[in-house]
């Protein structure tokens, strides 16, 4: 698991880049299944209002994310309400760089849709 650092990441996401620019789809797909399971394996390591919001951050649709908000309804009120505390956190570390970039733009459209669904998924009695 220590080997799993931002390093190895950032160095199987060069190779996957690298596969796609030589057109080699079969090593892609295999790079991509490694990429997963090691972020899976990582995540394990993660508190779970951690855990979700990074599930969240990568589910593009809404019924998918109303799906694991539905399951994971705790995780949006233990610890003190860390989820929505990190949920804020993160959107204003966004908010914060320089406006130019679309990427900028899609992430945060994505948070205050993921901050909108999960307060209606919140328990009522929270």
């Amino acid at each position: 698991m220590g080997e799993l650092n931002e390093a190895w990441f950032a160095v199987v996401s060069t190779y996957v880049s690298l596969a796609q620019s030589d057109g080699e789809p079969t090593v892609v797909a295999k790079l991509n299944e490694v990429y997963a399971a090691a972020v899976e394996e990582k995540e394990k390591t993660l508190k779970p209002e951690i855990r979700l919001l990074n599930q969240l951050l990568r589910t593009k649709e809404r019924p998918a994310r109303a799906l694991l908000l539905a399951a994971h309804t705790a995780e949006l009120v233990s610890d003190g309400g860390l989820f929505f505390t990190m949920l804020v956190r993160l959107t204003r570390d966004i908010e914060a760089q320089p406006a130019s970039s679309a990427q900028r733009e899609a992430t945060l459209t994505q948070l205050r849709c993921i901050a909108k669904e999960a307060r209606e998924h919140r328990p009522r009695d929270a």
